[in-house]
């Protein structure tokens, strides 16, 4: 039996760790098996409840912080979000500005035709914010009325929009909301 002892990538913080690697019978009839070894001495990297509680409360910290946390500053472009997921509106919305969010889809001409002139509502009204939404996932070459976000939002047409106030009140959509919008964009 051949066996071979490499450095794992964690060598460099806690050099106590390695990972043995057994390749089995020669002739390759048998899969290689993994087993790693942690010293005594290796105190930084030892998994402890007490460290272990700390982590998962710093992360959770950390996740329940940016939850309901609208976006603080205006981006340069209009983001692209969602590819199909699910989402929450509220965290793309932008503090102290009218966010107009765009239901759309690569696959839709009206979407398409309506896309550069949103880009340019956005660049031009520092007062506006555009999040565009796409409904499609990666792998559909068609609007995908099936994806998650679709369903979500019980998207019938698009592009859909939704007007948010600058503390994230929802204060139009649809009909109402593209009626807004395309007389921002005739201005």
């Amino acid at each position: 039996m051949r066996q071979t002892t490499a450095a794992s990538p964690l060598t460099r913080t806690a050099p106590s760790l390695r990972t043995t690697v057994h390749f089995g019978d020669p002739t390759g009839l048998t899969t290689p098996s993994v087993a790693i070894r942690w010293k005594q001495s290796s105190i930084l990297m030892k998994p402890t409840l007490p460290r272990l509680l700390l982590l998962g409360a710093a992360f959770l910290a950390a996740t329940l912080s940016r939850a309901n946390a609208a976006v603080d500053t205006k981006p340069e472009t209009p983001p692209r979000i969602a590819q199909g997921q699910t989402i929450t509106l509220a965290d793309h919305l932008v503090k102290g500005k009218i966010t107009v969010v765009d239901f759309t889809s690569d696959y839709c001409p009206p979407c398409r035709a309506v896309s550069p002139k949103l880009d340019e509502l956005h660049r031009r009204r520092d007062d506006v914010a555009v999040v565009k939404v796409d409904i499609n996932r990666p792998d559909v070459r068609k609007i995908d009325w099936q994806s998650p976000v679709a369903k979500q939002f019980a998207l019938r047409s698009i592009p859909h929009f939704k007007i948010f106030d600058g503390e994230g009140k929802l204060i139009s959509e649809g009909n109402e909301a593209r009626d807004t919008v395309y007389g921002w964009l005739k201005r």
